[in-house]
């Protein structure tokens, strides 16, 4: 999920800056520090949005640069285990696929692509269900569960991962077949019970 967080840090101007307007300035040397960077507490921050107050600047002996201590507003983005997401297939490989989730490219594993035995077409590039005949393949719209998170040193170095194996999740056509399906067992189960109730009645008759 997006939010927006306050945060405040001690930013270090360098002397080539000086002269401009301070608070872009502020914000330029931030966003090129935190930008993509992972913070613990928040997830991986995006932007800064906004400078919210700073204080005086102060240039420490043997050193040209000024020191501010900034109050800012930035974008950051926490993937949320549990959290279902609609995202699309970035890449098909054979050990799953990679799905977009913000800065993320979060990995849905083969094992947990769908409940069917799946076959990898190689030529194509796309998993296809053995039984089901149900495919994913590249730009295919999804909805994906976060069912693990580990951070790295920077988003690349994270590890997200994702399931669509359970009800509700894949691709929409997944979806609206397995809700046909279970509304097809449904209207089956009332006219054999329809059926068993009437031959009842008929033996009932007999007698």
């Amino acid at each position: 999920m997006f939010y927006i967080v306050d945060m405040e840090k001690v930013v270090r101007i360098p002397a080539s800056k000086f002269g401009s307007e301070l608070k872009e300035i502020v914000k330029d040397v931030l966003n090129d520090e935190i930008e993509g960077k992972i913070d613990e507490r928040y997830g991986v921050v995006i932007c800064v949005v906004d400078i919210l107050d700073f204080g005086e600047a102060k240039v420490p002996l043997g050193d040209s640069a000024a020191y501010i201590t900034v109050k800012y507003k930035t974008l950051v983005f926490s993937p949320e285990i549990g959290a279902i997401y609609e995202t699309n297939v970035k890449d098909v490989v054979e050990f799953g696929v990679f799905l977009g989730l913000g800065p993320f490219d979060g990995l849905v594993h083969v094992s947990q692509l769908m409940d069917d035995f799946i076959n990898f077409d190689t030529k194509d590039r796309k998993f296809v269900g053995r039984d089901t005949k149900l495919t994913l393949e590249n730009e295919d719209l999804v909805y994906a569960k976060l069912i693990n998170c580990s951070y790295g040193s920077d988003v690349v170095q994270s590890k997200i991962g994702l399931t669509m194996r359970q009800k509700g999740l894949g691709k929409m056509e997944w979806i609206m077949k397995a809700r046909k399906d279970v509304e097809g067992g449904e209207e089956t189960a009332k006219k054999e019970a329809k059926k068993e109730g009437t031959k009842k009645v008929t033996k009932k008759e007999a007698k």
